[in-house]
């Protein structure tokens, strides 16, 4: 008698829907990401490339420290999301005030600080 042994090799796991769903939310919060940057104007326009995603147009950031902080956010902040330790993700903007024309916006080591000249401080733009 002969005995045929039918082996079978070990398939790749299925990503599971929570995997999947995780991914997904990933993709799609990194790519606003960039896009906020490029149309709230954050970093030079030419520091951008266009990219699609699900068919839709969208600006990515070619600075790789960019893509680096963004990545590492999204990489900390979708899994607490999914597991339901985070509620939300929330996008704040800070601009660092500059010295207008009227002169004001405070002192230097001088005394006076000049018209475009970086004051140290920044407010939340909404």
């Amino acid at each position: 008698e002969t005995c045929i042994k039918k082996t079978t090799m070990a398939s790749p796991a299925a990503p599971t829907s929570s995997t999947t769903f995780q991914s997904l939310l990933s993709s799609t919060l990194e790519t606003i990401f960039h896009q906020l940057l490029y149309s709230r104007s954050i970093y030079p326009a030419d520091s951008f490339v266009l990219h699609r995603y699900l068919g839709v147009r969208c600006h990515a950031s070619r600075v790789p420290a960019v893509g680096a902080y963004i990545s590492d956010f999204i990489r900390v902040a979708v899994p607490a999301l999914v597991a339901g330790i985070g509620d939300e993700v929330s996008f704040v903007v800070l601009e660092e005030e500059v010295v207008g024309g009227d002169g004001g916006g405070g002192e230097g080591a001088t005394g006076v600080r000049q018209v475009g000249e970086r004051t140290g401080r920044t407010k939340t733009l909404e």
